[in-house]
């Protein structure tokens, strides 16, 4: 089985002057191991997102045309702080009276 060894300079999204070296292993089958320069690379349980990522592409991304067509814009979901709701006043009566039937 031939095993392949794939390595990624990969620029990170929160400080623009930080790379990170991403190296997967794989053969036709499997992950065999993988090893990532950041905090959490080292890990021996899980990958991090970097190593994540890079096998996803390698397992499905570089297969799709467009990945990102079926986004969504959760923004709507969002509240405006400006518009908040008034606050609802909890009656901790109610829950006293269950608390005594009990």
């Amino acid at each position: 089985m031939k095993r392949i060894f794939c390595v990624l300079k990969l620029q990170s999204r929160h400080i623009s002057s930080k790379c990170y070296r991403v190296w997967v292993k794989y053969d036709d089958i499997s992950v065999v191991g993988w090893y990532c320069q950041c905090k959490a690379g080292s890990r021996v349980v899980g990958t991090c997102s970097h190593v994540t990522a890079l096998i996803w592409y390698l397992g499905i991304g570089k297969y799709t045309d467009n990945i990102f067509e079926n986004c969504r814009d959760w923004s709507k979901y969002l509240l405006d702080a400006r518009n908040l709701p008034d606050p609802v006043t909890v009656d901790e009566s109610d829950n006293e009276e269950a608390n005594d039937e009990e």
